[in-house]
């Protein structure tokens, strides 16, 4: 009889039965001290995450530790930058396709490492069809990164963000304001009319490719910078985007 009513459970009890299985890879409720991380540092929402403070030189579950990781990520860094063409539909820029020298400064802000314990990763069993829940543990390390190119378009702009790494490389995305912003990056872009510029953007991974990218080091810093415009829908459009490495 058991048999006979597994054979024949309705379509809606089968997604429910699979819908319990898998959330039973998730592990139990988080603990009182663990948070699941924010939009710079969130993961899978199955997995259990506790968030703690751990100092540089910490082992962790990753085998290494946080001054390990940043000895790859930090010093200076210099890499060709392209300036890409700009759609005229939001601005124009005169420095578009031209290509310069970028000057990249990386140090840890020195504010408290972050470590982000991930547990309760598993596969269903056999036949049940539901995705693995992968569970990835990380750091998340304060940065400041200081930006100058040899045309003087960037002088010595400095953005703060924060790092998301597995325990070797990792990225960021981060802005910041237009305002003591140093060099004639902004006399160097025209806009149309309706459009306003609201902050200048930084997408950067160690050996990590970028949106849009034509090229990556695996092995070194990849990233671009670009002018983030008002959108008219209320969604931001990015442009005057310079991409390095360079072509």
């Amino acid at each position: 009889m058991r048999e006979h009513t597994i054979a024949h459970l309705s379509l809606f009890a089968m997604a429910w039965l699979v819908a319990l299985l898998t959330s039973a890879c998730t592990g139990a409720a988080l603990p009182d001290d663990g948070v699941v991380g924010g939009p710079e540092t969130a993961g899978n929402p199955r997995c259990v995450e506790v968030v703690t403070q751990v100092d540089l030189d910490e082992v962790t579950t990753l085998d290494v530790t946080a001054a390990d990781t940043l000895r790859e990520l930090e010093g200076e860094f210099v890499i060709a930058l392209d300036w890409r063409d700009t759609s005229d539909l939001y601005a124009t820029h005169s420095r578009a396709g031209t290509q310069t020298s970028l000057t990249l400064r990386v140090a840890h802000d020195k504010e408290p490492v972050t470590f982000i314990e991930s547990t309760g990763g598993r596969c269903p069993g056999p036949g049940i069809g539901a995705p693995c829940t992968v569970c990835e543990s990380r750091f998340v390390l304060g940065l400041d990164l200081e930006l100058s190119t040899e045309d003087q378009s960037l002088v010595a702009v400095v953005f703060n963000g924060k790092l998301v790494s597995r325990g070797k490389g990792g990225r960021l995305s981060t802005q910041r304001t237009l305002a003591k912003l140093q060099g004639s990056f902004l006399d160097d872009i025209t806009l149309r009319a309706g459009r306003a510029a609201t902050a200048l953007s930084l997408e950067a991974g160690f050996g990590s490719p970028m949106p849009g990218s034509k090229r990556f080091d695996p092995n070194g810093w990849n990233g671009f910078v670009a002018l983030t415009l008002e959108g008219k829908a209320g969604s931001p459009v990015m442009v005057a985007h310079g991409y390095w490495p360079a072509l």
